[in-house]
């Protein structure tokens, strides 16, 4: 597959992982308790009411517009899967995707299948990124980022597109990409539990249009100014081409959040999970060290020690640390 795009070598390789459209049965088991997770958390965050306001905003329903909600509601309680190692959560996007342009009779192993292969190009693309606090990755929302390119793949397969078609789709996801960071940098807004749903709404616009005809750029991924490149900072070298197209499967290692937060704030809600099981009266002060990656959620220092919105005390390390300190493990309350 050397002389091939990269875009139309994933495309090939992840769809001949296929089994008449499902998945193997150990990807699939994944799939489905992800899934299965996924939609727990969207019918939880239904009583929040956001999606009345997102639906009130998008004006007509659709397969473009539930995809948006469903997306956003998935991830508004930051509850949702998480590769670690990719820094990105793909069910999130992904699923909403796929089920978008399902109809009634589209079998159920056939949405988690289109869901996780999805899925499988962003933590591929992820994994190979692997974010810190610096460097290539950083300072992107991943999950929106390469979940343009994942949405477009779940929802194109559910489609039925063969090959170019697919790889149009993930052309037209590129020409869409976004994702910086500053709504998680920042303080005072709400809007960052969006960021997953942009991705999700423009992969199913991506899908729509190549399965009507529309070409999409092949280079999408490796081309002279491609997302790998461009946006990643990663020449498409041989090695790194390797890694995209191994045969191992990388979504598996995917897990679901034992706490609706942050996931960088997670050790420290260990940490003080096991702190507060000694005797904390003696302590007056506590000092929280933090690598280039956490410090991120610890300023402007005032702000995230007194968050203003429920959204800014969920990405919060000094105020999560300090809460599960004295109220225990963070929770979701309806």
């Amino acid at each position: 597959m050397d002389d091939l795009s990269l875009a139309r070598a994933l495309v090939r390789t992840l769809t001949g992982r296929l089994v008449d459209r499902c998945l193997p049965s150990e990807p699939a088991r994944v799939g489905r308790t992800l899934v299965a997770d996924s939609v727990g958390i969207t019918l939880a965050a239904a009583t929040e009411g956001l999606a009345d306001r997102l639906q009130a905003g998008l004006g007509a329903p659709g397969p473009v517009a539930a995809a948006f909600v469903h997306s956003a509601m998935a991830h508004t309680l930051d509850f949702d899967d998480i590769h670690d190692r990719a820094r990105l959560h793909a069910t999130t996007v992904t699923f909403p995707a796929a089920l978008a342009v399902a109809q009634d009779d589209t079998p159920w192993d056939e949405v988690v299948a289109a869901a996780m292969l999805g899925s499988e190009l962003m933590c591929r693309i992820g994994a190979a990124c692997a974010p810190g606090g610096t460097g290539s990755g950083s300072s992107w929302f991943l999950t929106q980022l390469l979940g343009y390119a994942g949405a477009a793949l779940a929802s194109g397969l559910i489609l039925g597109l063969k090959e170019d078609a697919l790889v149009s789709a993930l052309g037209l996801a590129y020409m869409q990409s976004a994702g910086g960071k500053e709504p998680a940098f920042g303080v005072g807004s709400s809007a960052r539990s969006l960021y997953p749903a942009f991705a999700a709404m423009g992969g199913v616009t991506a899908a729509r249009l190549a399965s009507v005809g529309v070409d999409g750029p092949e280079g999408s991924l490796d081309g002279i100014a491609g997302l790998l490149p461009l946006y990643l900072d990663l020449p498409v070298a041989e090695e790194l081409r390797a890694r995209l197209l191994r045969s191992e499967w990388v979504f598996p290692a995917t897990l679901t959040k034992p706490w609706p937060c942050c996931r960088l704030s997670h050790s420290y809600v260990a940490a003080a999970l096991q702190l507060g099981a000694s005797s904390i009266d003696h302590i007056n002060t506590l000092a929280i060290g933090v690598n280039a990656s956490a410090e991120r959620l610890c300023v402007p220092l005032a702000a995230r020690q007194r968050p203003a919105t429920l959204h800014d005390a969920k990405y919060s390390i000094p105020f999560v640390t300090a809460a599960t300190l004295v109220h225990g493990p963070p929770r979701w309350r309806p």
